[in-house]
């Protein structure tokens, strides 16, 4: 039987630590440190158990730095997991490592677990609202499940994750699964770096993770999934009123369409999307930015742009060294897609300023060189010769 070591009170409740690592942690109400003071602090704790009474832990960092800490046990009845309460702590095991955030937490707290080892994360059915940092830099995290209809994401909430077990594993991708249909914003950088996929019985194999779309999302905050490993279709919904730069750049997303209420497609928004085949721009669009689709189509070998008559801003660089660029609704029906002016068989397309004010012209490269290409639309008194201009 474990020797009591230390004891003490924490707020409402009562803290007991063991010889043999373990800290207990029991009573009625709210643990929280007095005059912020920990005093466990210089123990060496592998494992934690909240008792059933506590409704809310609010410790600030209170196992910051303990590197042995491999057991996190959380209690049914528990409402509230307070700022930085489980922040920098864990050890990675190969076997262990799990932590289960159970259905009766309604609020956690900034950075609650960031930089945290744990590799299981399960986030229980109460949880709405994950915030700034939350698992920030859970680089060995293999498994993230959210059981509740989360309606927003903090900035950097899932930043990095899993990205160490990615390198070191033959399992390519976090295991994650979440609802995205009920979130209404996502912050700057909450899921930039994040190895996040799944397995696909149908092609047996690892990809990674199908977002298809968020119908209520109105705000996308800059480098919201910058370098996140989406895959498939992106479908942006009207619901949509902000989105940042670099927002979806180098996700791996194969379509976009983009039906989003921005009148502008944001600088850098889709860049490096090497794989990308297929984007429907919405009608009402007036530009697109700088570097918007920066080589994308670099690996698929061909992009379809379906640009609505609406757009009328094109920055000299919003496609620059993209793979075959096809627009398809500006133009009347005489140009088709077996047109060489569409630039099939991976040929280039370049928008360059024109010599005279701010007028933009697209230029297609041939064989011979680098020919001028003049671009109609319909209009309803008929057709109409095209201006671009830089700049959005």
């Amino acid at each position: 039987m474990a020797t009591v070591i230390d004891s003490g009170t924490v707020g409402d409740c009562s803290w007991t630590y063991y010889d043999n690592h373990s800290l207990v942690i029991e009573g009625q109400g709210t643990a929280e440190f007095a005059g912020g003071v920990n005093p466990w602090a210089s123990y060496r704790i592998t494992s934690v158990t909240i008792g059933s009474g506590v409704q809310a832990f609010d410790c600030f960092k209170a196992f910051d730095g303990q590197s042995d800490l491999y057991s996190i046990s959380l209690p049914d009845g528990l409402m509230r997991i307070g700022s930085y309460a489980f922040a920098n702590c864990g050890q990675y095991n190969a076997n262990s490592n799990r932590i289960i955030i159970p259905d009766s937490v309604t609020e956690l707290g900034q950075a609650a677990f960031s930089n945290c080892y744990f590799q299981y994360i399960t986030v229980g059915a109460g949880v709405r609202d994950i915030p700034g940092n939350c698992f920030y830099n859970n680089i060995y995290c293999r498994s993230m499940t959210i059981k509740g209809d989360v309606e927003t994401i903090g900035a950097q909430a899932f930043y990095n994750l899993g990205v160490t077990y990615h390198s070191i594993s033959s399992r390519p991708y976090v295991e994650f699964n979440c609802n995205f249909n009920y979130v209404r914003e996502i912050e700057a950088y909450a899921f930039q770096g994040a190895v996040i996929g799944n397995w696909y019985e149908s092609s047996m194999s690892y990809r990674g993770f199908v977002l298809h779309s968020l119908p209520r999302a109105e705000t996308i905050g800059i480098h919201a999934f910058d370098g996140c490993t989406l895959y498939g279709d992106l479908y942006l919904s009207p619901a949509t009123s902000s989105i940042g730069e670099y927002a979806f750049q180098n996700t791996e997303l194969l379509a976009v369409y983009y039906k989003a209420d921005v009148r502008g497609i944001p600088a850098y928004c889709f860049a490096r999307n090497f794989d990308l085949q297929y984007v429907e721009i919405a009608n009402g669009t007036t530009g697109i930015g700088r570097y918007a689709f920066e080589l994308c189509g670099r690996d698929s070998g061909s992009t379809t742009y379906m640009v609505p008559f609406s757009v009328n801003s094109i920055h000299t660089q919003a496609f620059q060294n993209a793979k075959s660029l096809i627009v398809v609704d500006n133009f009347p029906g005489s140009l088709g897609f077996n047109d060489p002016h569409w630039g099939l068989n991976g040929d280039v397309i370049y928008l360059r300023r024109a010599t005279d004010a701010d007028a933009c012209q697209f230029y297609k490269k041939t064989a011979s060189g680098i020919m001028k290409m003049i671009f109609y639309k319909k209009t309803a008194t008929g057709v109409e010769k095209m201006q671009f201009y830089k700049g959005i």
